[in-house]
């Protein structure tokens, strides 16, 4: 993150006054909660809240976006859902009925289950 955008995030966050510490970090597959980024979408499967690129050093438009970040329930209009990360990739409609852990994927009948479903 450069210098311009940690200086709108902390500038954000003074506005909003939580009282705990916001640690910017660089997003990987598999971090936990939704992520804030700048102009696009995490490029892997993940929630995240998006600050369009033109807005990325106006203050009250990175206020809004980690206001929205840290207080709106997952899957909230406005945040770019997982369903809405697969559609885009898939070209079709998605819906998540059910997040699998490592253990059901070692599980035989859930991976025939997976292999059964066919996409459009």
């Amino acid at each position: 993150m450069d210098d311009e955008r940690l200086s709108a995030l902390k500038e954000a966050k003074a506005r909003i006054g939580v009282p705990y510490k916001i640690v910017p970090v660089r997003a990987v597959p598999g971090s936990p909660g939704r992520i804030l980024c700048w102009g696009r979408p995490a490029p892997f499967y993940t929630e995240s809240v998006v600050i369009a690129a033109e807005n990325a050093l106006n203050v009250e438009s990175v206020t809004n976006a980690l206001r929205f970040l840290l207080e709106a329930p997952a899957g909230a209009q406005g945040s770019v859902t997982e369903e809405d990360w697969m559609e885009a990739v898939v070209g079709c409609p998605v819906a998540l009925v059910q997040e699998l852990s490592a253990a059901d994927l070692e599980d035989e009948r859930v991976e025939r289950e997976i292999n059964a479903v066919r996409f459009p």
